[in-house]
């Protein structure tokens, strides 16, 4: 199962990736991270929680910048 939580540190969106970012969630990663670009300026990604990253949630954390 794969969750992103999504919050506010220092005027920056910290977006908190838990669980296996495998083929299934890469979909929903992708929709996550890209609606998160549109509205913020700084982005970090905090992959502690984060259990598993199959090759397709390694393109889509590389296909954002």
């Amino acid at each position: 199962m794969f969750n992103v939580k999504a919050k506010e540190e220092n005027g920056r969106t910290v977006l908190q990736l838990e669980g296996r970012l495998d083929v299934n969630a890469a979909k929903e990663a992708d929709k996550t991270f890209m609606e998160a670009a549109d509205e913020a300026d700084d982005i970090i990604l905090d992959c502690e929680k984060l259990e598993y990253i199959a090759s397709a949630g390694q393109s889509i954390l590389s296909q954002n910048p």
